[in-house]
């Protein structure tokens, strides 16, 4: 890297420390781990697209994997499969039940006061026995109870709107939404793997002072780090890294990213698991060769 691109990354750098505890010689282990700039964030999604439309490609009619699914839906009756269609949609139903709660007329102040809970439970001067505390309560049980019943009817109304659809394309639904449920987890996890592999970077940093500041947390010398050297040869060694060490750098990498509702339209699965809302648990036919529901939606082809 020549001297002014040098300058110009250690003047911009954004990034944070993944302390991994300390090594067999005592020394703490450090990874850096950056913050992806625009053009390794498309990269990442490129490698994520990639892999989907391998894993679709892999999902073919003839496939084992299709015709297992094919052959447990055959054995549904015609009512199990509409709601199996009806529970794969989840983000929608839920979108869709609170924009018809929004229409009610004390529905937003009842979000406010939810919203404003947790103050309230920080808040020290507030001593058990507090009149407030059972008005939460009692606020917490309503929203959850009316959430849930907007829930229900938009369900049993989606289950309605399949009854006259003939038995055939029901099937040839219930595929189309299990193969993009199934491919959105190779989309995920190639985005990590790439996001993981672009941003961890070797570090050198030292504690100072041992090691704490007076918030408690853990101070870094870098004076010895230019973060500009991959800590990972490939991406496939991200699949290497121990758990609980995978753990804290993926924490830590989560931790520089910019809201969701900054970023727009990111051309990744829209999300459905974001919510804090609570979830809706309709009934579903038991499907144990599937795998677990995806939280996210799968991309758009």
């Amino acid at each position: 890297m020549d001297a002014g691109l040098n300058r110009l990354t250690a003047l911009f750098v954004e990034g944070a420390e993944a302390y991994l505890g300390d090594g067999p010689d005592g020394k703490p282990v450090v990874v850096w781990m950056n913050k992806l700039n625009s053009f390794e964030t498309e990269e990442a999604h490129r490698d994520a697209s990639v892999r989907r439309a391998e894993r679709m490609g892999e999902l073919g009619p003839d496939s084992p994997e299709t015709r297992g699914a094919l052959a447990e839906v055959g054995m549904w009756t015609d009512e199990e499969l509409r709601r199996a269609i009806v529970n794969g949609e989840d983000g929608a139903i839920m979108s869709e039940a609170l924009d018809n709660l929004q229409a009610e007329e004390d529905w937003g102040e009842l979000q406010d006061y939810i919203a404003r809970a947790p103050m309230l439970l920080q808040d020290e001067s507030v001593q058990p026995g507090d009149p407030r505390f059972e008005t939460l309560n009692e606020k917490t049980a309503e929203y959850t109870r009316r959430l849930q019943e907007e829930l229900d009817k938009v369900t049993d109304q989606h289950i309605k709107d399949l009854a006259g659809i003939v038995r055939e394309k029901l099937e040839s639904k219930f595929l189309e939404d299990w193969r993009g449920r199934r491919t959105s987890d190779e989309w995920f996890g190639a985005k990590r793997m790439t996001e993981l592999y672009l941003s961890a970077r070797k570090c050198d940093a030292t504690m100072v002072g041992g090691g704490r500041t007076l918030a408690g947390e853990l101070e870094w010398d870098h004076s010895a780090c230019d973060h500009s050297q991959r800590l990972l040869s490939e991406r496939a060694s991200v699949r290497r890294i121990p758990e609980g060490a995978l753990s804290i750098m993926v924490s830590t990498f989560e931790g520089l990213r910019i809201p969701p509702r900054e970023v727009g339209n990111s051309g990744a699965p829209a999300s459905s698991s974001g919510s804090s809302e609570p979830s809706r648990t309709p009934e579903a036919p038991s499907s144990p060769s599937f795998p677990a529901e995806m939280p996210d939606a799968a991309p758009t082809t």
